[in-house]
């Protein structure tokens, strides 16, 4: 059993870097990510940062961010000043992570054995930036009516159209407001109560912005690149290529009070599946991204009917082993949980929703997550050309792949 005392000092370390690089940027007008990464390499000509790991620093996602990465974010932002504070707050957050790290691991040797008390649901959490908000201020919010919805700046590599954020009301909204839908009644047995109203939850999902993903882009190289270079956003649709480099859905799940939700289970069906797109190209997009962080998640098989989610072993951040976490969960308002969702054997162009199975108050209901009604879109092809950043930090240039 982990000790309490060290993982909330580790957490509330890196909470406090989040907190000031938020208020950095906040104090400085809020600049979008793209004119910071150019304030970065109007410093350091070579500096590779993408939008995705800009997000992730300033949401507070995957943990610890690279201490040159803090740095070099605070130094466009505020001066040495502003890097010198940066680089105060990430040792002491690395340091407090190695304390709660080593403690963990001697109470482990010494109760090899010891485990959650039977019927309480294993949790699994990852820091997320609203904790840095007090319990009150979270409740005003929603007291308030208030909505999460991520920034446009916020949006990962190649994703275009309306992403999903978190709603007050409990069901996933899309950016033009209109709610995905929300089913209170499927999956209940005809002799289990079942909620009706208001969602006791309130959800966000949203392809994670801390990959580079490969996409399909309906559109000739030369005007991505020339988009990816001036840092523009191009009308031109893209969607995500299921590959190696396809993100995870990042689901986030609250409930609304402090009155426990328990989630059930998790399902995976698809909207939509069709033979893939015959025109435009494929773009691997890793270049300048930061390594990816290994954390708890789960995996949707498309290979099975219906789709098989099962949960994924990940690793801590000293590399070691953490089994799978299975359901049921426990979430509240100042006890969330974030859950990544990974596609894999997705054929043709494939559109999919995420179904929540939850009990509250006795009653059971479901919440079904679809990208605002477009579900969350792979494409599985071939037959079109693909290219590659070279990787050339200086003269970056995308190449055709010769295996395509």
């Amino acid at each position: 059993m982990v000790d309490s005392e060290s993982t909330t000092a580790q957490g509330d370390a890196a909470q406090e870097l989040t907190r000031y690089m938020f208020e950095l940027r906040l104090s400085h007008g809020s600049p979008s990510y793209e004119k910071i990464i150019k304030q970065i390499r109007g410093i350091d000509a070579s500096s590779s940062l993408s939008l995705g790991t800009l997000s992730n620093l300033f949401r507070g996602n995957h943990g610890l961010p690279r201490r040159e990465t803090a740095e070099a974010v605070a130094r466009a932002l505020g001066g040495r000043e502003a890097a010198s504070e940066a680089l105060r707050l990430w040792d002491e957050a690395r340091r407090q992570r190695d304390e709660a790290a080593a403690a963990e691991r001697t109470v482990r040797e010494e109760a090899p054995g010891d485990a959650a008390p039977a019927g309480r649901p294993v949790t699994g959490r990852r820091p997320l930036v609203l904790w840095a908000l007090s319990t009150a201020a979270v409740a005003a919010l929603l007291a308030a009516g208030g909505v999460w919805l991520l920034a446009d700046d916020q949006a990962p590599a190649g994703a275009t159209g309306s992403r999903t954020g978190i709603s007050s009301t409990g069901s996933a909204t899309s950016r033009n407001g209109r709610p995905a839908p929300l089913s209170s009644a499927a999956g209940a047995s005809p002799n289990e109560p079942v909620w009706t109203g208001r969602s006791p939850l309130a959800v966000r999902a949203a392809w994670s912005d801390g990959e580079c993903p490969t996409i399909w882009y309906d559109g000739p190289p030369e005007r991505y690149f020339t988009a990816w270079k001036n840092h523009t956003k191009d009308a031109t649709e893209t969607e995500l290529v299921s590959d190696q480099y396809s993100p995870p859905v990042d689901m986030t799940v609250q409930g609304r009070t402090e009155e426990s939700v328990l989630l059930t289970d998790m399902e995976v069906t698809v909207l939509r599946s069709v033979p893939p797109p015959t025109r435009g190209v494929v773009i691997n997009t890793a270049f300048g991204c930061g390594a990816a962080q290994l954390q708890r998640s789960f995996t949707a098989d498309f290979a099975r009917r219906p789709v098989k989610v099962t949960p994924d072993a990940g690793q801590d951040n000293n590399g070691k082993a953490i089994p799978p976490v299975r359901f049921p969960f426990k979430v509240s308002l100042s006890d969330p949980e974030d859950f990544l969702v990974n596609a894999k054997n997705v054929t043709g162009d494939c559109a999919f929703a995420i179904v929540l199975h939850w009990v509250a108050d006795g009653k059971a209901g479901t919440t079904t997550l679809d990208n605002g009604g477009k579900g969350f879109r792979l494409i599985k092809t071939s037959s079109l050309p693909a290219y590659r950043f070279n990787g050339d930090m200086e003269r970056p240039a995308l190449e055709r792949d010769p295996s395509s």
